[in-house]
Formats: structure tokens, sequence, C-alpha cells
């Protein structure tokens, strides 16, 4: 079978990361895929002013090259979502709300028309971003939370939920023994991923234990945060690099105020950090409070605080949670994730509304 996936002009991304790992496993299951990455910008729309959107589509258009010149052989770059430069498929899937418009004008030879969303996308244009979820594709969400949005917002689905796969790391590479004082935590400049009251809570649970100390990663640079709290800090990390702080870390931050599922917090649970958040994402459908993790309601910066230093003084504890949290995301197989995923574009298309 033939399967294109239309990714956003944005850069590596968590989201990115996901199609590409689908497209992957989808090829080993025999079917032909394509992932299309466009150069020129899909139109955000970000700002009420004309001249600054047209900047930033120009921008887009500056980074896609740039993207080409680092890595030539990434994907199909194509000029937009041109029917002519995309192949005739059995199926052609969306993967963000700009390339939702560019797939529903895509010509019918371009297969069944699927739309994956993966998170509730309104921040760079709300109306655009709720408009693109009532156009004909068929969806496909990564969470009841993502249903629950749609329904409230737009009175639509439920539709058909695939969480994401996880690789778990090999038993010999989580250390055994963490330093306990060792907090990490994700940084973001989007205000839903609730970086500020990630900090606050850090900085509460520093007046308790003063030994602790906070690295963050992030694809941006560290100028959004706080010089007194002498955080390390490292920008665009390597998947090794990644993988060495989530094994030298006790204790993952995961303050979002809303969040489609959540990759990185899981990727520390399977390190066999204790994972400390919020009650968004998949904390809703598989986190389990005092057992795999410790939730919070959103916001809640003194509570996130007060399990971070239950956590810290209390070894046994830690150490149960610990395990627990990597037993849970071993569960989350990708082989099972691409097998419902296919099912569901190969299998199902007419079985369920757009």
């Amino acid at each position: 079978m033939r399967i294109n996936f239309i990714l956003p002009p944005l850069g590596e991304s968590g989201g990115t990361k996901v199609i590409f790992r689908y497209a992957e496993e989808l090829r080993l299951r025999g079917h032909s895929v394509y992932v299309y990455l466009p150069v020129t910008g899909l139109g955000l729309h970000r700002y009420s002013n004309v001249l600054l959107n047209w900047l930033h589509n120009a921008y887009s258009f500056l980074k896609g090259l740039l993207e080409i010149v680092k890595n030539p052989n990434k994907g199909h770059y194509i000029l937009r979502g041109i029917s002519l430069f995309v192949r005739d498929a059995d199926v052609t899937i969306a993967t963000a709300w700009p390339t939702a418009y560019v797939v529903q004008k895509l010509s019918s030879s371009k297969g069944k028309k699927f739309y994956f969303i993966q998170d509730f996308e309104i921040w760079d244009n709300r109306q655009r971003g709720l408009q693109s979820y009532k156009l004909p594709l068929k969806k496909i969400v990564i969470s009841e939370w993502i249903n629950d949005q749609l329904k409230e917002n737009l009175d639509i689905g439920p539709f058909p939920v695939v969480h994401n796969g996880l690789d778990s790391p090999e038993q010999k590479e989580v250390s055994a023994k963490k330093d306990p004082y060792s907090i990490l935590m994700l940084n973001h400049r989007l205000s839903k991923k609730g970086v500020k009251y990630g900090l606050e809570a850090f900085r509460l649970a520093k007046r308790e234990e003063p030994k602790i100390h906070l690295t963050m990663f992030g694809m941006n640079d560290s100028s959004n945060l706080p010089r007194d709290l002498d955080i390390r800090y490292f920008q665009n990390p390597s998947i090794l690099l990644l993988q060495q702080l989530y094994q030298e870390a006790a204790i993952f931050i995961f303050p979002s105020i809303e969040e489609g599922w959540g990759l990185t917090p899981l990727e520390a649970m399977s390190y066999g950090n204790v994972v400390i958040g919020s009650d968004v994402g998949f904390a809703k459908e598989i986190g389990l409070n005092g057992e795999n993790m410790l939730i919070s309601s959103p916001r809640d910066s003194k509570s996130m605080a007060a399990n971070m230093v239950k956590v810290i003084r209390n070894e046994s504890f830690r150490e149960l949670i610990s395990e627990q949290a990597k037993k849970t995301t071993r569960a989350l197989d990708w082989e099972k994730s691409a097998e419902l995923f296919e099912k569901i574009i190969v299998y199902s298309q007419e079985e369920f509304e757009c």
C-alpha cells in the first residue's frame, strides 16, 4: 500500500520524530511510505499584521532550504502541497493543522485523506486551528484528552485513539543508582508547557532541600530562564546526550497545563525517573498517582514541590515509583501502535466519521 505523510515545515520536534517512526514501522510491514516536507511556509497566520505573516513565511522558506542542506535525504521535499509534487497513493495523512488544509486540497488520486492529531493545536491561530478539525478528513488522535477537547470545543468525535509507542532502553543502559538531588525538565516557549510553574516548584523545593540541582534541555535557547537558579542547560541535545541526562536524573518535572500526550516525561520514566507533574496528556490515561508517578493539578507548583521533597527524602518510595514507571513504559510498544495505526488506515477507512 502507498502511504504519504505531509509534515509541517517547522524543523525537528517530538511530533515529527513520531511521524518518522510510524513511517519506519509501516515500511517494515510491507508498505511504501513517503514523508513529504514542504520547503515553503504553509501560512500559519500567526500575526494579525500581513507583513509579519509574509516575513514569517519567508523565514520558514529559508529554514526549509537550510534543512535540505543539512539533511538532503531526510524526506521528499516539496513546494507547499501542490499535487504535482505529491505522488499518487492509497492514503495521504496530514500531521498538523496547516497540513490539513494542504491535504484537503490534494486531488483524489492521492488516496483516502487522514488527519493524524497529536495535540489540540490552536496556539498559532485559534480560528484556523479549530477549523482544520472540521475539514472532511478522517481523524486519528493519540489520546482521549484530544477527543475531549474536540468534543468540548467543536462537538465532533470521538475518533480512533492510537497511543504513541516508546523505545524503552535496555536494562544495562539504565543507571541502578541515581543522584536523588538531580532534577530534569524540558524547556519550551509555549506557555501551555507550564515551564514557569515547574521552575516555581523547583524553587520552592530547593528551600526545603538546598542540595537539589536542575538540568534543562530544549530546542530553544535558555534566555527565558532565570539566572539565579544556576540551571545547567543543553540546547537541542543529541539523542545520546539526552539519554545520558535521563540516566543521571532521579526526578523529571512535567508541569504542562495542556498536553496531547507527552513524549519526554515518558522517555524519562523509561529510564527510571520519577515523574512529578500535571494531570494532563498521558497522565490522565496511564498515570497512577503514587504508583508510577506523582500527579498534581495543572499550575499547582506547591503540590509539585511537596511531591519533589517527598521523593527526595524517601528512598524506598522513590525506588518503588521508579520501578513501576519503567514497567508502565515497557507496555508502550511501537510495533503494537503501528499495527493499530495500520488497521485504521488500511482496513477501517469507512468505519468512522470525519
